[in-house]
């Protein structure tokens, strides 16, 4: 007998789950590897993670914002 509930698009709370993809993750780690690059170059390992940091957070959340906005603008996929 299966016991496992009915797979869907929402969550156990009702809520609606989203599967878009983001740019934030990547440039997350991507900007921690150029981080650590600077940080190695200036002999400070702290402050160039944390620069490589915030350098990946603004270009992911700007390309994320970027791709929701074209998508807003290109109507609903088919």
């Amino acid at each position: 007998m299966n016991t496992n509930p009915p797979q869907n698009d929402y969550t156990s709370r009702g809520t609606r789950t989203t599967t878009k993809a983001s740019m934030f993750p990547a440039w997350i780690s991507i900007g921690i590897a150029f981080g650590v690059v600077f940080g190695l170059l200036f002999h400070n390992l702290a402050l160039g993670v944390g620069i490589g940091l915030s350098l990946g957070i603004a270009i992911g959340s700007g390309l994320t914002a970027a791709q929701s906005k074209k998508k807003e603008t290109d109507g609903p996929e088919r």
